[in-house]
């Protein structure tokens, strides 16, 4: 009995949602439930603290009155330290939250290329190297299933190291419908309206995950941006399972629990599949 070959868009668009959501609910704390005053508080008790134990001893020659003086000039400018890096933390939470959807993405976009290639093998005909593996390892390995399995991990391996653009022109060169699935077509027209560049937005999204890990940038700075780029990616992953599934005939798992998409080829119409 073959494998079943089942793309699972659901799991990565509910690991998405997870990583969304764990700065939305760090957010309600923080404007509801008072931590962004606790967390002041905490941060000023330390620097107090030690403004009671250090500035006597910087300042021997000070008279009483004028260390209160100089102890409520550096509270003061603790003050403002502490405000700014405790305003810091939502924004630093968003930021991480998209650097993991980009993450989910990458994941994502591996797993539909392996679950391609593992129902259509030869397809790793025309992306595989020379070099992926040797008469030794042939040898050694003994069996073609074992071998299958090392040319494919090489191939995913040098898909994963690519950009996005270029696993994009991948997808394509496989006749994967990419640009129905970056208009949302297999999606109603909320979701065309709501995201009419999707396109931009996973390139921008790219280049901005290359700033925060690269170079400490924030490029976000309210929840709205990083909910608006997660819904995209979102509702990208289901647009292009259904591309990917369309192609190879391969349903989802979205297809297989409540009905099949109605843009589906009747028939399995790419069961022989050609290049």
């Amino acid at each position: 009995m073959e494998p079943e070959h089942l793309r699972t868009p659901s799991k990565f668009t509910l690991r998405i949602g997870k990583y969304t959501l764990i700065p939305f609910h760090f957010q309600f704390f923080f404007d509801d439930a008072n931590l962004r005053g606790r967390l002041m508080e905490n941060r000023m008790r330390g620097m107090e603290e030690l403004s009671e134990r250090f500035t006597p001893a910087m300042h021997p020659e000070k008279t009483p009155e004028e260390l209160m003086a100089v102890k409520a000039e550096m509270r003061e400018k603790f003050m403002v330290a502490a405000k700014k890096d405790v305003d810091e933390y939502l924004p630093i939470l968003y930021n991480q939250a998209l650097v993991m959807i980009i993450t989910v993405f990458d994941v994502f976009l591996s797993d539909s290329l392996k679950t391609v290639t593992s129902k259509y093998p030869q397809l790793l005909k025309t992306m595989a190297d020379e070099k992926d593996i040797t008469i030794l390892q042939i040898i050694d390995l003994a069996d073609y299933d074992a071998i299958f399995r090392k040319i494919q991990s090489r191939v995913l391996k040098r898909f994963d190291y690519k950009s996005i653009t270029e696993r994009i022109a991948i997808l394509k060169k496989l006749r994967v419908d990419i640009d129905a699935a970056l208009a949302f077509k297999f999606h109603n027209l909320e979701v065309q309206k709501k995201h009419p560049d999707a396109l931009g937005v996973v390139q921008n999204s790219y280049e901005k995950r290359h700033a925060i890990v690269h170079r400490e940038q924030h490029t976000f700075d309210t929840y709205e941006q990083l909910e608006m780029v997660s819904d995209c990616f979102t509702n990208l992953v289901m647009s292009l399972s259904f591309a990917i599934g369309f192609r190879f005939d391969i349903l989802t798992d979205w297809e297989k629990t409540f009905m099949v998409h109605p843009q589906r080829p009747k028939g399995g119409a790419n069961s022989h599949l050609s290049l």
